[in-house]
């Protein structure tokens, strides 16, 4: 019994990290969204994003916007607006309190212009000149694009070409399968990652309980029947 509870240890605490290191980046898209909305505005004023010749302050000022330091959360360093419309979201270390995965690194809102309106996307470099895409190895003090949300991560990845996956859908027993999103915060329609033998039955049990609240709580949840 005693090795059984370690090996399900050694197997749900990876998971339980990646849990809490993405809950914690949704404070740094928070964080970015006013400096989204001055970002768009600056750029249907003036046609064009603030620009490389332009300092750190000076940008910030031209946004009408607080300096980078006093973006600060609590897990975020620093958000600052940079040359070509992108926003660096920095982390604090691991001292304070930020989970050892993202602990000190840094991800990217890229902008697009699309005839008038400003749309965006999420990567772990600033331009998409650079080499760091999905699945790519991080390097420096790049996050890892799996800590960051998957739609987020979708739109920054996909062709123009490529069908952008819908929404998460709510699960409910005609669906079949089921599967929890931690993004959504809840179950939704879809198969899990945890491919133990009978593993999607089980789940799919657990779905129709309700479980994610009480001693079941979302945190447990996510950690061991998360999506696929």
């Amino acid at each position: 019994m005693v090795a059984i509870i370690g090996i399900l240890v050694a197997v749900g605490m990876p998971q339980y990290q990646n849990y809490l290191a993405r809950a914690q980046v949704a404070e740094g898209l928070s964080m970015a969204s006013g400096l989204k909305t001055a970002m768009a505005e600056y750029h249907n004023t003036n046609g064009a994003f603030p620009p490389k010749s332009m300092t750190i302050d000076q940008r910030h000022e031209a946004l009408g916007i607080a300096t980078p330091t006093e973006f600060r959360g609590e897990y975020v360093k620093e958000v600052e607006a940079m040359p070509w419309g992108s926003l660096k979201v920095r982390f604090l270390e691991a001292v304070d309190g930020v989970n050892t995965l993202i602990a000190d690194k840094t991800f990217y809102l890229i902008p697009t212009e699309n005839g008038g309106s400003i749309s965006w996307r999420c990567a772990c470099a600033y331009r998409d000149s650079r080499p760091c895409r999905v699945g790519d190895p991080p390097t420096g003090d790049r996050i890892d694009e799996k800590y960051l949300p998957s739609s987020c991560l979708e739109e920054s990845a996909a062709d123009p070409a490529d069908p952008v996956d819908p929404d998460p859908v709510p699960w409910t027993s005609a669906d079949g399968d089921a599967c929890w999103d931690t993004s959504f915060g809840g179950w939704v329609a879809g198969k899990t990652g945890n491919t133990s033998t009978g593993n999607q039955t089980q789940i799919n049990q657990y779905a129709e309980l309700g479980y994610g609240s009480g001693v079941y709580s979302a945190v447990a949840v996510a950690e061991r029947w998360y999506c696929e």
